[in-house]
């Protein structure tokens, strides 16, 4: 990975912009775009972690929106930071970037939202948007600082940013009314369950405006906002950021009838022996597991994906050639943490076999909740009273 590099831009109305610049030495036709909440920057140490992890495989570019970090003017609350966005696609543009990926962290991923919608040309072409904790509707948000323990670093705490103070006197930007118009492209959008600041309702709405395109993912979280999601869940979230920024921008390949249905005949066995080992089974499944009952299977090149039942849990193992099946997982935490990773037809017969054992419903809305021993477990959300 080169060493990063920062760069000055310019917003379309002459505001001096700062981004920092990351990735392999040579810059990668497929970006990743990194834009923080308000009150952080791109030098922010979670921020900065998450570019890094993304820059590992692709060229990251990681924004200081006017009056934060580096850049200079004042911070107008949504009325022109679509303009800061625009300028750092354009930037990537001039690098050689083809195709981005969006990821934008509460005020950050409302920008995402109405420069990707605002059917102005752009530098680029998106590839996807990622949202952590963003807003429907700013006129919405009501802070609720008593939910939860907070959850910031000093660092960031005491960098209070350039503040365009006539907000309170201009209309408050609703980023549900832009998202209707974002273009066909894959979707998710992250939500701590009783976000202290934006609520977790403001990222069902944005969801519920998009007419359910993409995913929700709402985490039990204890209340936690944006950036503090990535202090204390580093693994949850790295993975799920990692996994959909490399399927969005490097879509699994797959070979002729890669993922058609098999005979699941040769991995039972190993499926039943997997099942009576504890010590091989993820961290979301405890205790014994009923008896494994119908199996299917569907081909890979390295063996098979296979989708079980135990009971009321459905479950998923990779097969390997020899008939054996390495570690057991419940089939709604692979799909969601590494299934962007995995070749279409793979991921859809798996999708399929779940929302069969659901009932259909619920298969784009889920609700993810951290597990004190380690592991998670992945539920269908229904709403605030899942």
């Amino acid at each position: 990975m080169s060493e990063a590099r920062r760069l000055d831009l310019h917003a379309e109305d002459g505001t001096r912009l700062s981004a920092l610049l990351d990735g392999p030495e040579r810059v990668t036709p497929a970006a990743a775009l990194v834009l923080p909440g308000f009150w952080r920057r791109a030098a922010s140490p979670r921020i900065r972690w998450l570019a890094l992890e993304l820059a590992r495989r692709f060229t990251t570019l990681t924004l200081d929106f006017r009056g934060h970090g580096e850049s200079e003017g004042r911070f107008t609350f949504g009325r022109l930071e679509h303009l800061d966005v625009e300028a750092a696609l354009a930037a990537l543009a001039r690098d050689g970037v083809q195709r981005v990926a969006v990821v934008g962290l509460s005020m950050g991923g409302a920008a995402g939202v109405v420069s990707l919608s605002s059917g102005r040309p752009l530098a680029v072409t998106p590839a996807g948007l990622l949202t952590i904790a963003a807003p429907a509707d700013f006129g919405r948000i009501r802070p609720r600082p008593w939910r939860g323990r907070r959850d910031v670093e000093w660092v960031d705490a005491w960098r209070v940013p350039r503040v365009d103070w006539t907000f309170p006197w201009t209309g408050k930007l609703i980023p549900e009314r832009h998202a209707v118009r974002l273009p066909d492209i894959p979707l998710r959008f992250i939500h701590g369950r009783r976000d202290w600041l934006v609520d977790h309702a403001l990222g069902e709405s944005l969801h519920e405006s998009v007419a359910d395109r993409g995913e929700l993912v709402v985490i039990e979280a204890g209340g936690l906002h944006a950036d503090e999601l990535l202090g204390r869940h580093r693994e949850i979230m790295g993975r799920l950021v990692r996994s959909f920024v490399g399927a969005c921008l490097a879509p699994p390949a797959h070979a002729e009838g890669e993922g058609r249905e098999i005979d699941p005949a040769p991995w039972i066995q190993g499926l039943r022996e997997l099942a009576l080992d504890r010590s091989r089974h993820a961290g979301e499944l405890r205790g014994e597991l009923p008896a494994i009952g119908s199996v299917r299977a569907f081909e890979t090149r390295d063996g098979a994906h296979l989708a079980s039942c135990a009971g009321d849990a459905v479950l998923w193992a990779r097969g390997l050639r020899d008939g054996s099946a390495h570690g057991l997982n419940s089939l709604a935490t692979a799909l969601l943490l590494d299934g962007p990773t995995w070749p279409a037809p793979v991921r859809a017969g798996l999708e399929g076999v779940l929302d069969a054992a659901r009932g259909g419903s619920a298969a784009h809305r889920h609700l993810l909740v951290p597990l004190p021993g380690g592991g998670v477990e992945v539920r269908p959300w229904r709403g605030p009273a899942a």
